[in-house]
């Protein structure tokens, strides 16, 4: 009977804490705050765009050259995703892509050298503005999601929060493009940056 007692209590306990997780893998049990969790520096090590991770992405094409026959066209993109998240609200990010595009023709004589290139570029791009917890309505329960507010664009962006630990967070968001009539889904993992 008190093995009973034990397993029953422990049960109680268990889904006690079960209850307290507000996204679905985030930890157990956890001695801080969802905001003090967010609150950081954080780069993402995988960003799924309708279930491809984009971060480091390859892409090779063909196009026919008169006269110079195929070239073919290699093109490396690697991305890198940061985003900072303060105590007091405040939000910031920087989103670096590095592009790298490789073409060879066929033929290599002097009227189709013009056709071989390697060419780089870097683009970086700096937001900032606010971020809250939000939900409470529908299916959600307080901070589950996540609203950043982006100054240089005026729109708000809605993440729901899948995972928040103290080391790794996990956001997604699924939305329909202007224009468009099929859904978008994102899904963005970050470590703590070091």
């Amino acid at each position: 009977m008190k093995k009973t007692g034990v397993f029953i209590m422990l049960s109680i306990f268990v889904m006690g804490l079960s209850a307290c997780r507000k996204g679905p893998e985030d930890p157990l049990l956890s001695f801080k705050t969802r905001k003090n969790r967010l609150s950081n520096n954080w780069v993402a090590y995988k960003y799924k765009v309708n279930g491809v991770d984009i971060l480091n992405e390859e892409q090779s094409g063909t196009k026919n050259i008169p006269n110079c026959g195929v070239q073919n066209i290699d093109t490396l993109i690697n991305r890198s995703i940061k985003m900072n998240f303060s105590k007091n609200g405040n939000y910031s990010d920087e989103y670096v892509t590095k592009t790298k595009i490789s073409a060879r023709t066929a033929n290599n004589d002097d009227i189709c050298a013009q056709y071989n290139f390697d060419d780089s570029t870097k683009a970086i791009t700096n937001g900032y503005g606010n971020w809250s917890f939000s939900g409470g309505t529908g299916g959600t329960s307080k901070r589950e999601q996540l609203l950043i507010f982006q100054e240089e664009t005026r729109e708000g962006l809605l993440w729901d929060i899948v995972r928040l630990a103290s080391t790794d967070l996990k956001l997604s968001r699924k939305y329909i493009v202007k224009g468009e009539s099929t859904f978008t889904t994102e899904e963005i993992s970050f470590n703590i940056a070091k």
